[in-house]
């Protein structure tokens, strides 16, 4: 027999250290975090929350959440469908007004004194006004009322806040679902949080948030000099003429005078102060800016607001990119300047669409000649939610027919569909939907025969959305 020399003893020994050093390791993380009975809760269709991609997660059938051995916690629904939820999630109760945290995180109080959770669940019933940290730049307010200090922004009972490393937000609780593109300010009950910089306040405290378990935060505040307006006389005369006849009810509501124009004339007059020089007036601020973005399955919500108190925003417009009424497009909006909200309808569900934010503004050259200035102000990139659609199993009768109910949500509502069976593959039978009564809370039931077989798929077929063919993965398996 061969000798294993000195050198190869060694190999051997690291090589069955590190085996067994794996195997240790594995075995920890499964004691760890599939032993402990608590590690596993339970879902009903009252809950109410997202994936780490901020989609909202069909709890109708029920599941449970499951903490893996690598810190992540994991949703099974009750069609055995998987998806993360990363390490730290909020669930809302609508049922029993109550919110369940996973995760561990740190509870700041109205003193700025701060405890730390090390725990995987904590239940709140939501009596009191509170603030948690649940992670690097992700934060939990739990107050009646939270608000954007400009009150463009209202929330109830609770707001998830999740900042990215430039001091954007995504906000989201059981109603919203908002990304900002500004910084903005949150105030509930008696506190302040500054979104951008972490800063939490109260009348007589203030702490700084990036120094609780530190934070990723690059924000930097910094004052965006005045944009250099560089005027295209021929292009902005073609595209300020294309939003009047776009547009024309901007005229017939006297906001502004509007007419059409040709380079190198003046575009706009604005009130004489009844015939008394403004040379010497002094300019009062303007600004127009978008707030964020509200998504729905085929519609999208936009807030934002214009100060324009001289008059000069002549057109203030949406520029919307993606697929809007089954084509890929870009679709121009005019925005009311009086209003704070729009809504772009005729979207596609789960799919992504650019919104920008632009104006036209007369300016004033050296020769007190006014022309106009197109100007992009802000951009958004925003994703429309899956379909509103719902479809369950009633019951297994007598003489192989299986019972089900499908229902329509508001904001997603098809002109036809059927309800199909099939069993390994194989298509069988259908049953054509009921399209007022599946718009109903009742929803549409119905009944179909199921074939000779063990497995079978319940599923949507040949949907129309506004009589246009439409892609929906609904499905239902179970087996007899």
């Amino acid at each position: 027999m061969r000798k294993l020399n000195l050198k190869n003893k060694i190999l051997l020994f690291i090589f069955v250290t590190i085996i067994l050093l794996i195997i240790i390791s594995m075995a920890y993380a499964m004691i760890k975090t599939g032993g402990n009975a608590k590690e596993v809760y339970s879902v009903n269709s009252n809950d109410v929350f997202y994936d780490e991609n901020y989609q909202l997660l069909d709890t109708s059938l029920g599941g449970t959440i499951r903490k893996n051995w690598n810190g992540n916690f994991t949703f099974v629904n009750g069609n055995n469908e998987s998806y993360s939820i990363g390490e730290d999630f909020v669930i809302y109760n609508k049922l029993n007004n109550k919110l369940f945290i996973f995760g561990n995180n740190y509870q700041v109080f109205s003193t700025l004194d701060v405890t730390e959770n090390k725990s995987n669940f904590i239940e709140n019933t939501l009596n009191s006004p509170a603030f948690f940290k649940l992670s690097d730049r992700k934060y939990l307010i739990i107050a009646n009322e939270i608000s954007s200090s400009d009150k463009t922004i209202i929330a109830k009972n609770y707001l998830e806040v999740d900042i990215d490393t430039n001091g954007n937000a995504s906000l989201l609780n059981d109603s919203i679902i908002l990304k900002t593109i500004n910084p903005m300010v949150l105030t509930f009950a008696n506190y302040s949080f500054d979104v951008a910089k972490e800063i939490l306040t109260t009348p007589d405290n203030e702490v700084d948030l990036k120094t609780i378990g530190g934070s990723t935060n690059k924000y930097i505040e910094r004052l965006i000099p005045e944009p250099k307006k560089v005027l295209d006389d021929e292009k902005l005369s073609e595209s300020y003429n294309a939003l009047v006849n776009d547009f024309s009810h901007y005229a017939t509501n006297n906001v502004i005078e509007v007419g059409k124009i040709s380079s190198n004339t003046s575009v706009v007059t604005t009130p004489s102060n009844n015939g008394k020089s403004a040379d010497n007036k002094t300019p009062l601020t303007k600004r127009v800016s978008l707030r964020g973005s509200i998504s729905y399955s085929t519609y999208i919500d936009i807030s934002y607001y214009v100060i324009d108190p001289e008059n000069k925003y002549q057109a203030v417009y949406l520029l919307v990119t993606g697929e809007i009424d089954g084509t890929n497009q870009t679709k121009k909006y005019l925005l009311d300047k009086y209003q704070t909200t729009y809504r772009i309808s005729g979207l596609s569900p789960k799919s992504e669409y650019s919104i920008v934010l632009g104006y036209i503004e007369v300016v004033t050259d050296s020769d007190d000649n006014k022309k106009l200035y197109d100007n992009i102000e802000d951009s958004i990139i925003s994703r429309t939610t899956k379909e509103s659609l719902e479809l369950t199993i009633d019951k297994i009768g007598v003489g192989g027919y299986v019972y089900f109910t499908f229902k329509m949500h508001e904001g997603y509502y098809l002109s036809k569909g059927f309800i199909a069976i099939s069993s390994n593959n194989v298509y069988y039978d259908q049953v054509e939907i009921n399209i007022d009564s599946a718009k109903t809370e009742n929803g549409f039931k119905g009944k179909i025969k199921m074939p000779l077989s063990q497995n079978y798929k319940l599923y949507l077929k040949d949907a129309k959305y506004n009589d246009r063919d439409v892609s929906i993965d609904l499905y239902q398996k179970f087996s007899v």
